[in-house]
């Protein structure tokens, strides 16, 4: 987000949130800036962040989805 998202944006926010539902983790972050392109990916070519969270997913076994209504917003989720 510090890197691409908050070029033109007058009140750059940043919000992180964890909930435990059960035994299932979920992490969301999310920014207000102009959201992701549709080839950013983490199965592609991506840049080396998407492909740490990638990484980490795959590590703990877990699932993630990107939002891209308003700004980018990862959701995260896995088994603790």
């Amino acid at each position: 987000s510090l890197k691409y998202a908050f070029n033109d944006v007058p009140e750059p926010l940043i919000r992180l949130a964890i909930t435990r539902n059960g035994s299932t983790v979920v992490v969301v972050y999310e920014d207000n800036g102009p959201g992701l392109p549709d080839c950013v990916d983490f199965d592609g070519d991506s840049g080396f962040g998407m492909q740490l969270i990638s990484i980490l997913v795959q590590q703990l076994r877990g699932s993630i989805r990107v939002e891209r209504e308003h700004g980018a917003c990862f959701v995260f989720e896995f088994n603790a």
